[in-house]
Order: structure tokens, then sequence, then C-alpha cells
């Protein structure tokens, strides 16, 4: 999403959104002095930004998926050993092969 503006505005961007994509830090790139206006990108390197998202918005999110992260581990804790901690160390493993 590379849509110029002011500076102004661009701080406010900066300040109050993340990246769509990978909910990373924006920065400003592409100043251009005669036009008064720049750029605003995520800083992650490569990444293709197509849009911004709050910040709020993405701490809510991140609440969500540790909130699933739990349920995921309650769930699963009989049938993946090692959420619940007792995972077989590398020796266990190797002598129940027979080596």
């Amino acid at each position: 999403m590379a849509e110029r503006m002011t500076f102004p505005e661009a701080q406010r961007t900066i300040r109050r959104y993340l990246c769509s994509d990978c909910w990373d830090d924006l920065r400003e790139f592409e100043y251009d002095s005669a036009m008064r206006t720049s750029v605003v990108r995520c800083s992650t390197e490569n990444c293709l930004c197509n849009g911004y998202v709050t910040r709020r918005y993405v701490e809510i999110r991140q609440a969500e998926s540790l909130g699933d992260l739990a349920n995921a581990r309650i769930v699963l804790r009989d049938a993946v050993p090692w959420i619940r901690g007792d995972a077989k160390t590398t020796t266990q493993l190797l002598k129940e092969l027979g080596f």
C-alpha cells in the first residue's frame, strides 16, 4: 500500500497502525521534499504491506490467540506427550528402537 501522505498524516499513521500482513511497525519512506509528502510502509524488509490495522486490533487478536493456545493445550495434552512435559529423551527413544 503505497499511499502518499503529508508528514503529520504519516506520523499519525505510524503511531496508530501496524502492517496488516505481518503486524510489524510502520516507517516513513520516500520523502518527497517538493510535494512534502511521504510513503508509509512496513519496516520489515520485503513485506508487501497491503494495508494497515490498528494497534488495538493486533492486541485483541494476540490475546485471542493466547486463549486458543491454552485451549489447544488442554484438548491435545493426551494426544501430544510433549505438551504434558513428559516427552521421552533421545536415549529412551533409541533404546525402544533397539539401539
